[in-house]
């Protein structure tokens, strides 16, 4: 799952960051995803809270949730270990 989630982050980092800052920043925004992934309780509880707070606004409720949750369930690997993110 590491190998998937830091391919989306750095695509993401590349998408704002100057090429000389990207490593740093991507080293930065790697860092705040596993502060944020530890504080809720990992990747899988980060989303189904993501999902719940958008359930309760009629507007924002969406089935890119539930795929989102579905693709990222499918590379999870089969161990306990779902927060660690080093």
């Amino acid at each position: 799952m590491r190998p998937f989630l830091k391919s989306r982050l750095r695509a993401h980092v590349e998408r704002y960051s100057a090429e000389v800052e990207l490593v740093a920043e991507l080293d930065a925004e790697w860092t705040r995803l596993a502060a944020f992934l530890e504080e809720y309780g990992g990747l899988e509880q980060a989303v189904r809270r993501t999902y719940l707070a958008a359930a309760d606004r009629p507007e924002q409720r969406s089935g890119i949730f539930a795929d989102t949750l579905i693709s990222l369930r499918k590379r999870l690997p089969e161990t306990d270990d779902r927060t660690s993110l080093s």
